[in-house]
Parts: structure tokens; sequence; C-alpha cells
């Protein structure tokens, strides 16, 4: 059985890569202010690109090409993808900051868990229109990737930002991430 310090090293190791400020730094705790306050700054322009190009795919009229389709659903699926690296600077800052306990910690946990398992629907949606070629289905798929974004990704991003800066003792506080548009 693993003692309780090789557990939260271990943890550590897995989810404290200080980024963007070096993507091979690890932490042993929470990672520095500076990289809480740049990994936000990173997430939320990732969020924007996202969210740019989930707008695209709905709002064209008439829709757009199989090619660009492609184009703006490999742009959203490469920004959520770098979102991941923000969120676990994010993570390991709520969860392992001595400024918070209890129920911070446990409401870190539960935001992370919801915007990991709301990604993956993310990828599927998203990974089905590429499948597709970006013919069929696309505005249905996005509206549902959308909607799913908007009530689960967007506010619990909102949640952890705000746990991992108070974990840090940064006195910030986000405000909600405008929905993205669910045609």
């Amino acid at each position: 059985m693993l003692s309780f310090s090789c557990v939260i090293l271990l943890a550590l190791s897995l989810t404290t890569t200080a980024l963007p400020v070096n993507l091979n730094t690890r932490y042993i705790g929470p990672p520095p202010a500076e990289s809480v306050s740049l990994a936000i700054t990173f997430f939320l322009n990732d969020v924007s690109t996202v969210s740019s190009q989930i707008n695209s795919l709905l709002a064209a009229n008439p829709p757009l090409s199989p090619s660009d389709t492609l184009i703006a659903v490999n742009a959203a699926i490469k920004a959520e993808e770098d979102e991941d690296q923000h969120r676990a600077v994010l993570i390991a800052a709520a969860i392992f900051a001595p400024l918070n306990a209890g129920e911070d910690v446990l409401g870190a946990r539960k935001a992370n868990n919801e915007i990991l398992d709301a990604t993956n629907g993310f990828f599927v949606g998203m990974r089905g229109i590429v499948e597709n070629g970006g013919r069929e289905g696309v505005r249905e798929t996005v509206g549902r990737v959308a909607s799913m974004r908007n009530t689960r990704i967007l506010p619990n991003i909102v949640k952890l930002g705000n746990l991992a800066l108070r974990g840090v003792g940064l006195n910030t506080v986000l405000p909600p991430i405008v929905p993205t548009v669910t045609a």
C-alpha cells in the first residue's frame, strides 16, 4: 500500500504542469500565482477561439463548405486540446493551495470533473464532424456541442479559475464567460 505522501507526490506529478511559463516544469505544491494568472489568460483565449469557431459554424448562411467546416472544426479541437494544459494548472492551484480547504477543494474537483466529462462530449461531437468530412449534420452536432459547453464547461471554468486565484492569494474574480451562440 502506498503511503499518503507517495500518493500526493504521484498526484502532483500528474496534475501540476506549470503552464504556460515552462511546459516541462512540475511543482511540488501549488503553482505560483504568475503561472495561475497566465494559465487563466491563455485558457480564456482558447475558450474564445473555440467559441468563435462554433459561432462561425452556426452562423454561416449558407452553411460553410465541407473544407471550410473542417478548418473551423480542427481549429476548435486544437484550442480545446490546449485548454486542457491550462486546466491542469488551475486544478493544481485550487486543490493544493494552502489558502483553499474543505469545500473549496471539493468544489474545484467537481468543477474539474465536469469540465473533463463535458470536454469528452465536445471531442466526440467535433471529431464526428471530421470523420464524416464536414458534410452532414454539422449544424445539429455543433448546436448540441455549444449547448453542452454553455451549461457544463464555461461556468465550471469560471468556478475553477476563481478557486485557483483564491488558492494562490489573488483577489481577482473572473466574470461569467459569454455563452456560445446555439443557433
